[in-house]
């Protein structure tokens, strides 16, 4: 059982009102963090809860650490929920909210202050989580999970309640917090920031169907079909047609002019979608080099945070991501033609 997968999820399907999780498989090994992303209404929630062990599956199986959990309560699989508000016992201190889900278990008092001190919260044991920063409340969850030896934590977009400078502090504390412990996490959101830095792998969830699972950089560079594509944030999805493929590349035609990109092999004339991401584009002098380099025409430019947002004419709508300095600079030239381009190896192509 040491080379077990920490869980194992097979063709698992669920059907509440009219609503299903269809066939949903996938293993998480110990230490790694999966994010499920998904619009809402996919069934995110769905799916923790039914691995949590609050909804019993039609078909399918689940495996924990190794063991057959089907069909086993909640308090048996050694699984640790946390959601939105992170539910502290308001009436209970940190000490007592730790050693609650310890005592039907035979915890000892001692493996209460080991924990403690694991998460360093001896200095707040008897206090009230009222009185609590959100950073404390959270390590006070995790604490709570952790004390009743949780195989696996999981994650309800908790989060999604709180203000963006909130939610970037804790989020980064959670980051460390679990790549430190090492415990298998699911962690549920529709938040792409959120993905990118907490993930080892992501899931996109649509309509109870699992569309896509690999590695962070495959999915947002890589998506599967033209949904995960757009929920990932690819900003250009092009139109083309495959004029011919040419040393393991595609040549495809986007109106009058040609590109090279990465796909599966396709025949000429098949229709495509064409997926780069705006922070792959190059403006100017720098576009000749890129391997696909085309004239274009400076559109608008628009704030961005700390980037500005360069929508470009180059026969077809393109848009890319600058530093402001060269955003002034290019809306000076607003209607002139310049340099634009991107590598192959940035472009992804779909079926269409």
């Amino acid at each position: 059982m040491t080379n077990a997968a920490a869980l194992r999820v097979e063709g698992l399907r669920l059907r509440i009102g009219s609503f299903e999780l269809q066939d949903i498989s996938f293993d998480l090994q110990q230490g790694e963090t999966l994010v499920i992303l998904g619009p809402n209404g996919a069934g995110k929630s769905m799916l923790l809860e039914t691995i949590a062990g609050f909804h019993r599956p039609a078909r399918g199986r689940i495996e924990i650490d190794g063991r057959e959990m089907t069909d086993a309560a909640p308090e048996h699989r050694r699984v640790g929920l946390m959601v939105q508000d992170f539910a502290l016992f308001p009436h209970l201190s940190v000490k007592d909210n730790v050693a609650f889900g310890m005592r039907r278990r035979g915890g000892s008092r001692g493996r209460v202050d080991e924990i403690l001190g694991r998460f360093g919260l001896e200095p707040l044991a008897h206090r009230k989580p009222q009185t609590l920063s959100g950073g404390e409340r959270q390590r006070v969850a995790l604490a709570r999970a952790l004390a009743v030896e949780s195989t696996l934590l999981l994650f309800d977009e908790p989060f999604s309640a709180l203000d963006p400078t909130q939610r970037e502090e804790l989020r980064e504390e959670l980051r460390d917090l679990l790549r430190a412990l090492r415990v298998a996490s699911i962690y549920v959101t529709h938040d792409r920031l959120e993905a990118q830095l907490l993930a080892d792998r992501v899931g996109v969830l649509r309509e109870g169907r699992l569309l896509q699972i690999a590695p962070v950089d495959a999915v947002f560079r890589t998506p599967a079909d033209a949904f995960v594509a757009r929920f990932v944030g690819v900003e250009n999805l092009l139109d083309g047609r495959v004029v011919a493929a040419e040393n393991g590349r595609l040549r495809i035609a986007l109106g009058a002019a040609h590109v090279e990109a990465r796909g599966q092999s396709l025949p000429a004339g098949s229709d495509v979608l064409l997926c780069v991401r705006a922070e792959d584009v190059l403006v100017g002098a720098e576009a000749r080099q890129a391997g696909n380099s085309l004239a274009g025409r400076v559109a608008r430019v628009r704030e961005h945070g700390p980037l500005a947002i360069v929508e470009l004419d180059c026969g077809f709508p393109l848009t890319a991501y600058v530093g402001k300095r060269q955003a002034a600079a290019l809306g000076e030239t607003s209607g002139g033609v310049i340099q634009v381009g991107f590598h192959p190896e940035a472009a992804h192509t779909l079926p269409r």
